[in-house]
């Protein structure tokens, strides 16, 4: 993929800039050899938004001992809601490996928000009432 032939063609040094990296994966992409289409690459992206959303709440909840709810919420998250939208977006709506991906990146985003929710709305309360008990 695009990936692989960038490193191939010594794209990726270590002292390239990040207006270099934007130029080369723009170059890249925009050729179709590579058959990475440009919708594909704006699901991966946004995937990886969510998904670093949804880590970033998990990690605030451990932190202040919190976990079993957390658990349950991206339980209700992946299976509740992403399996079926990954179903009905890639076979039903008929946009195969892209639905599939947008299904996941559904069921990140309802994971990041409502762990964050449980975090401001629960945590933050525990942690002020142990602060100011001590």
């Amino acid at each position: 993929g695009l990936y692989r032939r960038m490193v191939d063609e010594n794209v990726i040094r270590k002292d390239l800039s990040f207006a270099e990296m934007a130029r080369a994966a723009q170059t890249y992409a925009a050729d179709p050899a590579t058959g990475v289409s440009d919708l594909s690459e704006a699901v991966a992206a946004l995937f990886q938004l969510v998904d670093g959303a949804q880590v970033i709440a998990l990690g605030l909840l451990r932190g202040v001992q919190d976990t079993a709810m957390p658990m349950a919420i991206a339980a209700l998250a992946y299976w509740a809601v992403g399996l079926p939208a990954s179903y009905l977006l890639g076979f039903a709506a008929g946009l195969e490996g892209i639905g599939v991906w947008m299904g996941l990146v559904l069921a990140l985003a309802v994971a990041g928000v409502l762990l964050m929710l449980r975090f401001w709305l629960v945590a933050i309360r525990r942690v002020g009432r142990a602060a100011a008990v001590s």
